[in-house]
């Protein structure tokens, strides 16, 4: 729904691909799954339809009865291109057009996970990104008042049954009761 902008059914996309991975089970076949990168350059063509999934299924079956041979002839610098592709257009979203919907923080966040990711690689980055992250949250969620509402008694009367004796001496002491309702 991100990637694509578009609202999605998504137990209609789970049964989807569950019924494949049955249908692939049976022939000894991949698993199947969702993926943002897949996704995201089967939508670039800007059609909206389900061509690039038929063309996939198609290459699949010739690939069943060809063989390995069929794709010794398809050259390495086509695959190449396509993770490059896939790659930096990844990248230039999550620098480019983040830039305008991020608040500053998160942004300075992501260019250190990227950062990080460049010099120490990708499991140092998470890790920075995942403490980076936190202590945002951590600042953020101090700014947050939490005392929600003060009232005395005389404004807001208990929710206990009681005798009528505990209820008048509540009610002549009222004001002297400070209620503090926290978030």
């Amino acid at each position: 729904e991100i990637s694509s902008g578009r609202s999605t059914d998504l137990n209609r996309d789970f049964r989807q691909v569950g019924c494949a991975n049955v249908i692939a089970a049976v022939g000894s076949g991949f698993v199947g799954y969702h993926s943002v990168s897949m996704s995201r350059l089967a939508s670039s063509d800007g059609t909206g339809s389900s061509v690039a999934s038929l063309t996939a299924a198609a290459l699949i079956a010739v690939m069943l009865f060809a063989g390995p041979t069929a794709l010794a002839l398809l050259p390495v610098g086509l695959f190449a291109m396509i993770l490059a592709y896939l790659g930096l257009e990844m990248v230039r979203r999550w620098l480019v057009e983040a830039y305008a919907e991020l608040p500053r923080g998160d942004y300075l966040v992501l260019l250190g996970i990227l950062a990080v990711s460049l010099v120490f690689g990708f499991v140092v980055a998470v890790a920075v990104g995942l403490v980076a992250a936190s202590v945002l949250f951590t600042m953020a969620y101090s700014r947050v008042d939490a005392i929600r509402s003060i009232v005395t008694g005389h404004l807001r009367l208990s929710s206990t049954e009681r005798a009528p004796a505990a209820i008048a001496a509540l009610s002549a002491r009222g004001a002297e009761t400070v209620i503090v309702e926290l978030q």
